[in-house]
């Protein structure tokens, strides 16, 4: 196995390429552990940063965009993981404008396991509370897209429409969990690159959730200095010794409330639809989802 990271190749391009893949989510369902996986591959230029141009970032226009790629090597694909571009409304259009070629690569998750983390998440941002029966709740959710970023189909029906099914490659994270080797493959099978190459780490997971951290109402008081930290200043200060230190002075145990069997089987009841749906267009069950 090998275990270099060849995100950026040393050899610099000549002329300016354009992505020839994008990862493009679902949010909470392991895109960061195929971007990080992908990256160490010699036939592959991923940055292993979100770049999320197409939904957050196009007012900054087409050469920055490029330019997170510019140290790809000739011969290897370029591609780029936004999980944002699955749920954002905007992000299509403009794909189809500047990447009509693109393939598109969608990892899955069981609906209901995926909005239980994404809740998670958003109690460890400092953007919900305790109240899971509000936050998991279809109607009254003050942050309804902890639910509606695992409407699968829906989301990917225009993907499909756009770029057809054989530009699509869907994987799904249980079968990440269960065979990573298999599933890593079949993504190298798709962008068409050394099979024979297995990362270092391949059973490892990325982003679990840690028993303690910083409070979830300090992150959000110091979400501000969030876009500070593309000061490479600041974020040799965020994540050296002294930011570390910082962190460790001020985490604390963290817990969350349990997922009961009767909100699971409301919130299986709301995907249900969808997740037939989404059968449907791929041809094949989901991994025990129902």
């Amino acid at each position: 196995m090998g275990s270099a990271d060849h995100s950026c190749s040393p050899a610099v391009r000549a002329e300016a390429r354009a992505p020839d893949f994008l990862i493009i989510g679902a949010p909470k369902c392991g895109t960061t552990w195929l971007t990080r996986r992908l990256a160490q591959h010699p036939g592959v230029c991923l940055p292993q940063d979100e770049i999320h141009f197409f939904s957050r970032h196009w007012e900054r226009g087409w050469e920055w965009y490029l330019a997170r790629f510019e140290c790809a090597a000739p011969d290897q694909r370029i591609g780029e993981n936004s999980n944002s571009y699955l749920t954002d409304g905007n992000s299509l259009t403009r794909i189809e404008q500047r990447l009509p070629h693109a393939k598109f690569i969608a990892i899955l998750r069981h609906p209901v396991d995926r909005a239980y983390s994404s809740y998670g998440m958003q109690i460890d941002r400092g953007r919900a509370n305790a109240d899971i029966d509000l936050y998991l709740d279809p109607v009254r959710s003050p942050r309804p897209h902890i639910l509606t970023n695992g409407l699968y189909a829906k989301m990917l029906a225009p993907y499909f429409d756009a770029f057809g099914r054989e530009s699509i490659h869907i994987t799904f994270f249980e079968d990440i969990i269960s065979d990573p080797a298999s599933a890593y493959r079949s993504v190298l099978a798709f962008l068409g690159v050394d099979l024979g190459f297995l990362p270092s780490k391949l059973t490892d997971r990325e982003n679990a959730r840690k028993p303690s951290g910083v409070p979830g109402p300090v992150k959000r008081a110091l979400w501000w200095l969030r876009p500070q930290l593309e000061n490479s200043r600041l974020r040799n200060i965020r994540y050296g010794a002294f930011g570390k230190f910082a962190e460790r002075m001020i985490s604390r145990n963290k817990s969350y409330p349990p997922l009961s069997a009767a909100l699971a089987a409301r919130l299986r009841e709301y995907y249900s639809a969808d997740i037939s749906r989404l059968e449907d267009m791929l041809g094949r069950p989901t991994p025990g989802w129902k």
